[in-house]
């Protein structure tokens, strides 16, 4: 029940007529600094292509009811402890859903988690931008819990201190479709673009382009790739901790890592299939670096491997160290099957650098 939205428990519905600049932060003692309470169920916010605007003194959204639905609207300069423009923690025993449609979010901070929004609920978002968003913490964009979708959308520019520049996902199911996911970065840790330490994620149809951190897909679960372009990240494109990794149809290029790894640092298992791997740099395996603890076995199929570079540098006591396997240095049981190895380029092994049981078949 908001001063701003007055009759939204009454109808369940409101429409802007106008742009709004919320001044509930700067109220001394201020209930609303969290943002606008939105308590009931099956709430609908129309826009109407006007904007909510923060200030950089509250955030805009607080919402704890179900099902509600914000379309046609920019939510900006918003400022909170988790979820700058959106906290929404839906009921858990009747967890119902948020749905974003057509919106753009933009230039929101988070002083914990999530930049733009933090979701304990089932969250849609939908032909909309988040854009410019920040977390002192996780989740430059979004720090999800629940289930999470998100398609015919851009992600870019969003930036987390620690992990997820753009997406940190804890648990749930996680479908990206058809998302431009450019230009995000973390500072410390890992998952330039997207975080993912529980549930199952499956991104098709998307670009991940220009993205920054220590890696660009961090994932210790699930996580699956379907027609993506991964392509001119600065940090190594994929790491698989120990979850199980797929990637189908998808193009891998000139991303670069410092250390291990450049398209693919697998430490769990992973199978990769229709794929080219392209002009990745990286210390050990240019293109894909395979270690796991638990020797998990990993098959690639019908690839291409082109111009990948194993680069050599210098340790701490200027000796000359890595540049080893410019397609794949292999430390675990592997099966290669109708593999192409074009011009790629190591100190040792420049298409394949091997130290365990590996079977090459046509």
């Amino acid at each position: 029940r908001s001063t701003l939205f007055p009759y939204t428990t009454l109808f369940r519905s409101a429409s802007l007529e106008k742009d709004v600049v919320l001044d509930l932060g700067k109220r001394e003692n201020s209930i609303y600094a969290e943002g606008i309470l939105i308590d009931a169920d099956d709430v609908i916010i129309d826009g109407n292509g006007h904007t909510i605007d923060a200030q950089g003194a509250s955030g805009i959204f607080r919402i704890t009811g179900n099902n509600t639905v914000i379309k046609n609207i920019t939510l900006k300069n918003g400022y909170c402890e988790n979820g700058g423009a959106i906290n929404y923690t839906a009921t858990y025993k009747n967890p119902g859903y948020l749905k974003i449609i057509n919106s753009t979010i933009e230039k929101n901070t988070a002083k914990r988690l999530g930049g733009a929004i933090y979701s304990e609920g089932r969250l849609t978002i939908t032909k909309s931008s988040l854009e410019e968003n920040n977390s002192n913490e996780d989740g430059g964009a979004i720090y999800n819990t629940k289930d999470l979708t998100i398609d015919d959308s851009i992600m870019q520019k969003n930036n987390a201190e620690n992990s997820g520049g753009c997406i940190y996902t804890k648990s749930g199911n996680v479908t990206i479709k058809n998302v431009e996911i450019h230009h995000n970065s973390v500072l410390n840790y890992s998952g330039g673009a997207i975080c993912i330490t529980g549930g199952a994620v499956e991104i098709t149809d998307s670009e991940l382009c220009g993205n920054k951190g220590n890696t660009i897909l961090y994932t210790e679960s699930e996580l699956t790739i379907a027609n993506v372009k991964l392509y001119k990240n600065k940090g190594g494109a994929i790491h698989n901790t120990n979850g199980n990794l797929t990637i189908t149809n998808s193009l891998i290029k000139d991303n670069i890592s410092s250390h291990n790894g450049g398209a693919i640092l697998n430490g769990g298992k992973m199978n990769l299939q229709n794929s080219q791997i392209e002009k990745n740099i990286a210390g050990n395996g240019g293109g894909i670096y395979i270690d796991s603890l638990k020797e998990y076995e990993s098959s690639i199929k019908n690839c291409c491997f082109k111009e990948n570079i194993s680069k050599e540098v210098l340790n701490s006591s200027n000796e000359s160290e890595d540049g080893l396997g410019g397609a794949i240095y292999n430390k675990c049981p592997l099966r290669i099957s109708n593999c192409s190895f074009e011009n790629n380029t190591g100190k040792k092994g420049g298409a394949i650098y091997n130290e365990a049981s590996i079977t090459i078949s046509d």
